[in-house]
């Protein structure tokens, strides 16, 4: 896995822990991480959104 332990966001120029709940992967393979932090990239609105217009 990565050897970082933080990671600065782009977004909201912040160093936070570099793990699932604050970054979400950039990759299908999961080896990295993406640049922006979840809550800067909005990905847990748009993946609860996925979700949603499946199940319709």
């Amino acid at each position: 896995m990565n050897k970082e332990k933080t990671r600065w966001c782009y977004g909201c120029n912040e160093t936070k822990p570099l793990d699932h709940e604050h970054f979400a992967w950039a990759d299908k393979e999961h080896t990295k991480f993406r640049n922006k932090c979840r809550k800067c990239t909005n990905w847990d609105s748009k993946i609860s959104h996925r979700i949603h217009r499946k199940r319709k």
